[in-house]
């Protein structure tokens, strides 16, 4: 099935970003921005971790990096730290929008 958001066809049945995140959390516990533009166009990861924290109640923590000492680009890697978190949003289906 398919729906038009700004006038491009889009398949319905995609995941959501936050869900392909939120997964690739739970198995690699790690995510970067590089990584999640790459692996799934996310440009925005900041507010999908926002998301993520604030309206599913997920323990996401972040750590601050400098990729490269001379320009003193600080870049973020986002780390899920796992508990009952996961069971408690699959139970409730919590829908983030």
């Amino acid at each position: 099935m398919y729906y038009f958001s700004n006038n491009l066809p889009v398949n319905s049945s995609l995941k959501p970003q936050v869900d392909l995140v939120l997964d690739h959390l739970m198995q690699h516990k790690n995510i970067t921005k590089a990584e999640a533009y790459e692996l799934y166009g996310v440009i925005n990861l900041a507010t999908i971790i926002h998301r993520l924290r604030h309206q599913g109640g997920f323990d996401i923590s972040t750590r601050f990096v400098e990729s490269v000492p001379q320009n003193g680009y600080r870049g973020a890697v986002y780390s899920y730290n796992e508990d009952t978190q996961f069971w408690d949003w699959y139970n409730k289906k919590v829908t983030f929008f």
